[in-house]
């Protein structure tokens, strides 16, 4: 276990502590919440939050006694580190403020070589998102190495996550292949959850597309998107090739996984396996977003509201 994953747990356990935080004040997303809150095996090099205005002015003040006892923690499970911290805003009065507020944490050691670096960043949320954003407060018991993560912190749903993937897939300026991965990993986390629906009596079982197009368009509004503007982005996608280069991922892979996976999933033809499930979700993002904006014939069924 990497001292960077041992950090981060601690740090979110920390934060946790801080106050009893609800949904529409804070959630982490992103793939450390994937990791924390539903078990993906990829590493995640960053905590992400999105935190309503109201707690904003705040964090310079939370961070800083937060790193104070990530050092009283971590002095017994690293003896004679050093942590040193900064805190960073991002943004411009056309934003309200800043848009953006960063922790960065430095470990040092001196029977090690360089630093390792854990980041958390914060983005201002309007509270009404928030809301709208398919997430709960999720209790993450367990070890993360030698550190007992036992955290209730706001975190997404499925839902969320993907919505979030699919349109981060849209906007960026180039691919990032970790993303194809967590949205392979999403995919079969919501066919099992689509399983277990059917066991359910018609009345109880989710409306997982209205689920999945509602997320998207608000992880679109998160980000000042329309859904008219994640369409052809995602088409664009389609069109460029990217999703059919599968050496270029495979090789991103190796930083997210440890050699032994990678080895087994060389084996297993696991890498194209996981961009071709990837692809499958980018095209129910279109197809999803097609229905939904194309005008509604007389008498014909689309994604339910």
């Amino acid at each position: 276990m990497s001292v960077a994953s041992e950090l981060q747990a601690i740090l979110l356990s920390e934060l946790s502590a801080h106050r009893p935080w609800r949904r529409e004040e804070i959630v982490l997303h992103g793939g450390s919440s994937l990791k924390y809150r539903w078990g993906s095996p990829r590493f995640s090099e960053d905590l992400d939050f999105m935190v309503a205005p109201a707690h904003f002015a705040d964090l310079e003040r939370v961070g800083g006694a937060c790193v104070e006892r990530l050092r009283r923690a971590a002095a017994p499970l690293w003896p004679g580190c050093e942590i040193a911290w900064r805190a960073v805003a991002r943004g411009g009065e056309d934003e309200g403020g800043d848009a953006l507020h960063r922790w960065d944490i430095r470990w040092y050691h001196p029977m090690r070589q360089g630093k390792v670096m854990v980041k958390m960043e914060f983005w201002r949320t309007a509270p009404e998102h928030l809301v709208a954003y398919a997430s709960r407060v999720h209790v993450g018991e367990g070890r993360v190495g030698r550190f007992r993560l036992s955290a209730p912190f706001p975190m997404p749903e499925l839902a969320g996550l993907w919505g979030d993937k699919v349109k981060a897939v849209a906007t960026r300026p180039a691919m990032k292949w970790r993303d194809c991965y967590d949205l392979a990993f999403l995919r079969d986390a919501i066919e099992a959850r689509e399983l277990d629906d059917l066991r359910l009596p018609p009345a109880r079982r989710t409306d997982v597309r209205g689920g999945l197009l509602r997320a998207l368009e608000t992880s679109a509004a998160i980000y000042g998107h329309e859904p008219s503007d994640i369409l052809p982005k995602l088409r664009s996608v389609f069109d460029s090739g990217v999703l059919d280069d599968y050496a270029s991922f495979a090789e991103n892979m190796q930083e997210w996984f440890d050699p032994s996976t990678r080895a087994a999933w060389s084996d297993q033809g696991y890498v194209a396996d996981r961009l071709d499930a990837a692809r499958m979700e980018i095209e129910r993002g279109a197809e999803l977003l097609e229905m939904a904006l194309s005008p509604a014939e007389p008498g014909a069924a689309g994604v339910a509201p």
